[in-house]
């Protein structure tokens, strides 16, 4: 099972065990070495906003409608998790980061990434040459396998990522498109043949 990342932002996290809602996802912890997801950032509800840090291992299940954890101790300072928080430090957000091919080209910018919830490796990124140009045109998937660097400035891909990238959607222009009625073939005249 698949989802964007940007589906996870804003997510309730519950905890099982004691039946209380930790606050909401307010941000995700990128591993660009292994290219995964390392953690999620939950902020807590509340007067005194607290952040704190759920290391993908510590995630009971990402569903369609909350974030679940065993308890609620998973949820940790950064204080207790310094690989996470050096992960963080170095902001590798990927969304509104440069696509670029090995060869040089720029093929747009990430607009959102798609993470396997059975180990949180990314499982390809989405592209688009900007957030107006994906509305009216749509974008493109690019597979992990074709990923070779995710980068603080750039995300770089293979050259061959430009044949193999899939369409997500075709944009406004897609759908009008196939609002439009189709050409009907002209009717013969049978004055033609005289």
């Amino acid at each position: 099972m698949y989802k964007k990342s940007t589906d996870l932002l804003g997510l309730p996290v519950i905890s099982l065990d004691e039946g209380v809602k930790l606050g909401h996802v307010k941000g995700l912890v990128i591993d660009p070495p292994n290219k995964a997801l390392a953690a999620l950032i939950v902020e807590s509800s509340g007067l005194f906003r607290e952040q704190r840090f759920i290391p993908l291992a510590k995630i009971h299940s990402m569903g369609f409608d909350a974030v679940t954890i065993s308890r609620i101790s998973n949820a940790e300072k950064g204080a207790s998790l310094p690989n996470i928080v050096q992960l963080w430090k170095d902001k590798i957000t990927l969304i509104g980061s440069r696509v670029i091919s090995e060869n040089g080209t720029v093929l747009g910018k990430v607009q959102d990434y798609t993470i396997n919830l059975e180990d949180g490796k990314i499982d390809g990124i989405e592209l688009a040459e900007s957030s107006l140009n994906r509305m009216l045109k749509g974008a493109h998937h690019v597979s992990a396998h074709q990923i070779r660097t995710l980068g603080r400035e750039a995300v770089v891909v293979s050259d061959s990522a430009t044949e193999s990238m899939d369409r997500v959607d075709g944009g406004l222009e897609e759908r009008v498109r196939q609002m439009l009625p189709k050409k009907k073939a002209k009717p013969e005249d049978p004055t033609d043949e005289i």
